[in-house]
Formats: C-alpha cells, structure tokens, sequence
C-alpha cells in the first residue's frame, strides 16, 4: 500500500506551472503499478517468441516500458545498415526526421516492445528498407487480456478489449494519437490515446507512408485487422483504397478475419503450432503452410522441435513469389 500511495502522489504532482488532470494521472499511476509484473513476464516472453538477438544491449535500453508503451512507434532498420531503432513521439517526427520506412509489424504474445522491434527488424531484414513497429498492449483495454495470459482466444479478447476501452474512456483524456502539441489530429476513430490500435490506423492513414507489406504475428493480427476494420469503416473511402493498392498483408501464426477490401491475404502458420491453429479462425484458407515450424520466431534456436517460424526468409519468398506472378 506504501508503493501505491507513493505512486498515486506522484501521478499528482505538479508538471510546470500547471496540475495534471487528476482521474487520468491517478488511473495511469493504478494502470502502471499493476501492470509492472506483466511487462516483467512479457520481457522473458519477448525472448522465447522472438528473435530479440537482431536488437543491440544499447537498443533494448530504448526500449522499456517507460518509453515505449502501448502505441508506441518504434522506427527500426535493418541490420546491415548499422543505424539504430528510434522510438518516435510523433507521426511529423517519423516523417521528417527518419528515412521512410516501407514495412509495419505488430507482434502479439502480450509482447513487450522488444519483441515488437525485434519482429520489425526480422521484416525490415526481408524488404531490405526500414519498417516501423507499433507495441501492443498495456493498455487499461489490456488489463483482463494481460490477466489471462495476453494471447489465449482472440476473439474473445476482442470483445474484452473494447469492453475496457469504456473504462478508459472514462478515466483518460481524449485526444489526438500523441500528446498535445505535437501537431497530430484526430482521425476520429473514437479510440482511446496511446491506443495499439489508432496508432496503427494513424500510420496506414498518413499520406507521408506508403507501407508495402503489413504484418502482424499472433496477438498482433488481431490489432491489425481492428485498424483495418476502423479505416473501411471511415466515410472517405480513399485511405481504404490507397493502402489496399499496395500494401500487401501477411498474418503469421494466427490466421484472423481481415477486411476484404484488402485482399488476397497471405495467412503463415506452422503444421507444429497448435497456439496458432486455435486462434485461427477455422474458415480461413492457409496460404503458407510450413512443415514442423511452431508458433516462436526466435531464429537463435533452430534445433528445437518445434522449428522456429524464420520471418524474415518466409516473407522475403512471399515477396519474390509476388514479384513473379
């Protein structure tokens, strides 16, 4: 009780001259405290399920919670190009201060920010050009996911993460995707700030971008098929339009329902990952069905059984076999 009085006062102090807003400090300082444990299961969890050895020690520690939480930007390149990840404070940031990067990744398995970067990279390796990741989870929408395990029964998780965007809703200003001043409008999509999901529905909608590949793994197909849905729902139809010209979407270990103005849908799973085949929706046709390869991405480890889903290899062929046709 000492640590949460002591973090709730905090949350109450003043910034500058002014007060912050004290329901939504008080709710962040709650949010934070309760979720710490999760953020210390998620950065064990980043290291099975992905390939955090493409991420340098001096990257990782851009990385933490504190810096990059839910809806947060990370710019990544690739490794050959020696340039270090960026996390991005806004969306003016990554389009004038960072080459343009051609690939978004959203990784799932109630993933930190490391495996969320470390994913991007494994994407960026494969189009050879930067890929920007947006981090999942951690949200007050996350609180009961993150509970049950963070990746267990997408469609029910969906249901429980709008439920607790009400609870937000409630207790968070409502706002443009980043913070105030940063230039950013609404795209009124009427999700809450920080939100997974608006912050990716942000990047496809922004005319700076021009994505070629969008990917999501596990958890991560869920918010990519929720900003889809979000942007098909828009009354101006000509973001819809701009990216299903040419993005091409690639769902790995889960394959989940995607808005069909984006079609065809390259849906990977692996014939060892039963994680995979149960949050798949049954009625989904498989694309890419790779022998022996389980739900893990972590390339580090290619003698275990299952074999792990080798990212970068498998969309760099989905992007010759595209080339080719």
């Amino acid at each position: 009780m000492a640590a949460l009085a002591h973090t709730a006062a905090r949350a109450l102090e003043p910034v500058g001259d002014r007060q912050q807003p004290t329901p939504s400090a008080f709710f962040d300082a709650l949010k934070r405290l309760y979720l710490s444990s999760f953020e210390r299961r998620n950065a064990l969890l980043d290291g099975l399920f992905y390939d955090v050895s493409t991420i340098t020690k001096s990257e990782a520690a851009e990385l933490s919670p504190a810096l990059a939480e839910e809806g947060a930007i990370v710019y990544v390149p690739t490794t050959a190009s020696g340039e270090p990840l960026k996390v991005i404070k806004t969306l003016t940031e990554l389009a004038t201060q960072t080459p343009k990067p051609k690939a978004l990744a959203i990784a799932g398995v109630g993933s930190s920010a490391l495996g969320s970067a470390a994913l991007a990279r494994n994407v960026a390796d494969a189009l050879d050009a930067p890929a920007v990741a947006v981090v999942s989870g951690y949200g007050a929408a996350d609180l009961m996911t993150e509970a049950l395990g963070g990746y267990f029964l997408f469609g029910a998780l969906n249901r429980i993460r709008h439920a607790f965007d009400t609870i937000e809703a409630m207790t968070s200003q409502w706002s443009s995707l980043f913070n105030a001043g940063s230039g950013q409008k609404s795209l009124g999509f009427g999700l809450r700030k920080f939100s997974d999901v608006a912050a990716t529905a942000a990047l496809l909608c922004d005319e700076n971008f021009e994505f070629s590949v969008l990917c999501g793994h596990s958890k991560g197909n869920l918010i990519l098929a929720e900003a889809l849905e979000k942007i098909v729902g828009l009354p101006d139809k000509k973001h819809m339009k701009r990216i299903a010209a040419r993005s091409q979407v690639i769902t790995l270990s889960a394959a989940i329902q995607m808005p069909s103005e984006f079609a065809p849908i390259i849906d990977v799973l692996g014939t060892a990952d039963p994680l995979g085949r149960a949050n798949s929706r049954p009625f989904i046709s498989i694309e890419k069905k790779l022998p022996g390869v389980g739900h893990h991405t972590n390339t580090e480890f290619p003698d275990i059984v299952p074999k792990p889903l080798n990212v970068t290899e498998v969309i760099r062929n989905i992007l010759k076999e595209k080339q080719a046709r």
